[in-house]
This record gives C-alpha cells, sequence and structure tokens, in this order.
C-alpha cells in the first residue's frame, strides 16, 4: 500500500448550455388591446408618410389655415412629417400642445398600419 493520501475529487458534470427556444408551453401571451385613434378627433384625415405623400387633416385649408396653428399661432402649415413647428410658433404653449397631440395621432396610424 502507498502511504500517499489519495485526493479522489469527483469531476463535475459538463452540461450543454441553456437555449430558450421561445414562450413556454402551456402559456399563451396576453396582449395588451391598443387605443385605436379617435375618428372624430380635430386631425381626423391626416396621414402619416413621405413629405409629399403625407395629407393634412380634413379641417386644414387656405382661408382658415392649419389645424394645429390656426387660432394663437401663424396659420401655417405644422404637420410633422412636413416640416414641423416655425420658431415663432415654438414660444406658443397652446400651439406647441396641438402639435404634440398630433405627433401622437400619427404614431398611433403608424402603429395600425402594421
Amino acid at each position: 500500500m502507498n502511504d500517499e493520501p489519495q485526493n479522489e475529487q469527483p469531476q463535475a458534470e459538463i452540461l450543454p448550455p441553456h437555449r430558450r427556444t421561445g414562450w413556454p408551453k402551456g402559456k399563451a401571451r396576453k396582449l395588451k388591446p391598443r387605443p385605436a385613434p379617435e375618428k372624430d378627433s380635430e386631425f381626423a384625415g391626416m396621414t402619416s408618410g413621405e413629405s409629399w405623400n403625407s395629407h393634412c387633416a380634413d379641417a386644414c385649408n387656405i382661408k382658415t389655415g392649419c389645424v394645429i396653428t390656426r387660432a394663437e399661432g401663424s396659420g401655417n402649415c405644422a404637420h410633422p412629417d412636413k416640416g414641423g413647428l416655425q420658431a415663432a410658433d415654438l414660444m406658443r404653449p397652446k400651439v406647441l400642445d396641438r402639435y404634440n397631440r398630433a405627433r401622437k395621432y400619427l404614431a398611433h396610424l403608424k402603429i395600425d398600419k402594421r
């Protein structure tokens, strides 16, 4: 017999890497319902796209001006995809608020197209 101590250490198991393959079986994904843009809002008819392909709201016309900048602003077109607000209109909080609401309205339209 040997006088040397025997150090037998158990070897660790080598496991294959864990790879997730999607959602667990038996659990359905719960989708949140998306709020649809209002059809009777002040921005009805406004579309997004390239500047040549986006349309202003139905209430915009030459005589009364843009819906976004009509009352307090300059009356010039402030469509978010066509150039946005001018410098003078950026100082008016009501116009800026309407502009942000128009941006959100167009964002909802883009989501609904998907």
